[in-house]
């Protein structure tokens, strides 16, 4: 009697137990193909860099950020606050 209850209750903590390795095991095959499709979209973009030029639409068009687009640091200025009297 004891037998088939053990057996009973271990049943849903194998199938809990497969059931995290099988995640576990998707979670790494998809950062896995991130990391592919990272390269293949860094190598796309610097062919398409060394044909047009980092400044040109192309460049724009597959992902990247323009040179003429990107922001210019501005220089800091101090403010001072008059005494309006």
């Amino acid at each position: 009697m004891t037998s088939k209850l053990a057996f009973a209750t271990s049943k849903p903590a194998f199938a809990t137990s497969k059931l995290a390795f099988v995640t576990s095991k998707l979670a790494f095959a998809t950062i896995e193909a991130e990391r592919e499709l990272n390269t293949y979209s860094e190598q796309m973009l610097l062919n398409v860099a060394s044909c047009y030029g980092k400044n040109s639409d192309e460049y724009g068009m597959a992902g990247g950020t323009r040179r003429s687009d990107r922001k210019k640091p501005r220089p800091v200025v101090k403010q001072t606050v008059l005494n309006q009297s």
